[in-house]
């Protein structure tokens, strides 16, 4: 699929969505197709200079797309109409209102605060299976409670392998050091803060969508 396709499919997606956030997008979207055709069709009666001078304006309107166009609404609203389903329905509003939290935030480039909420939500489901899983072996609920009482995500992953859960999941303790890389910062004011990029947040909410799918 060569870049122009590539374009019209997305503005295609984006048509679904409502017009207030998917607008701009589709005129950035607009302006790259048709420089990508000017250029086409130019291309070899362009100087050098000019081609250059071309592809530098073609970047910089692909990185402004890059940096407006709302892709939570375009991925995760199409996922949780069946990611919501598989979530015990005492956790289910609480994900819900997260996940729309990170939604939220990616839209306006609030990286940390998406990988954040990420991060919660990872840690209430894994929680709740891990619960799940020692009431079925008759556990008290108390004693659960005290088990899990102020742990970490990271400590909590632990907590699900020791107890068999999760023992195929690859990528389970990048995604922990990704998330304490953000929240060490907020107790710790002498830590320097870590500023995820839109690619590593994709990855977070990616991995969080995977991770429920796995153990839900």
């Amino acid at each position: 699929m060569n870049a122009k396709t590539s374009l019209l499919s997305l503005k295609t997606k984006m048509s679904g969505i409502p017009a207030e956030a998917s607008a701009p997008s589709i005129a950035k979207i607009d302006d790259l197709v048709l420089a990508l055709d000017d250029m086409h069709r130019d291309l070899d009666s362009m100087p050098l200079k000019t081609i250059q001078t071309e592809f530098d304006l073609i970047q910089r309107i692909y990185s402004t797309i890059r940096g407006i166009v709302p892709l939570t609404l375009l991925a995760i609203q199409l996922d949780l109409p069946t990611i919501l389903p598989l979530i015990h329905r005492t956790i289910r509003s609480e994900v819900r209102r997260d996940f729309e939290e990170v939604m939220k935030c990616y839209s306006v480039q609030a990286y940390r605060g998406c990988v954040a909420f990420c991060g919660r939500i990872a840690e209430i489901v894994l929680r709740r299976k891990y619960y799940e899983r020692k009431r079925r072996q008759r556990v008290p609920a108390s004693a659960i409670d005290a088990d899990l009482d102020r742990l970490t995500l990271g400590q909590v992953i632990r907590m699900c392998r020791e107890a068999g859960m999760m023992t195929n999941i690859q990528g389970l303790d990048e995604y922990s050091s990704l998330v304490n890389r953000l929240r060490v910062p907020s107790v710790h004011a002498t830590i320097p803060s870590y500023d995820p990029g839109p690619d590593a947040t994709r990855g977070a909410i990616d991995f969080t969508l995977a991770l429920i799918r796995a153990v839900c």
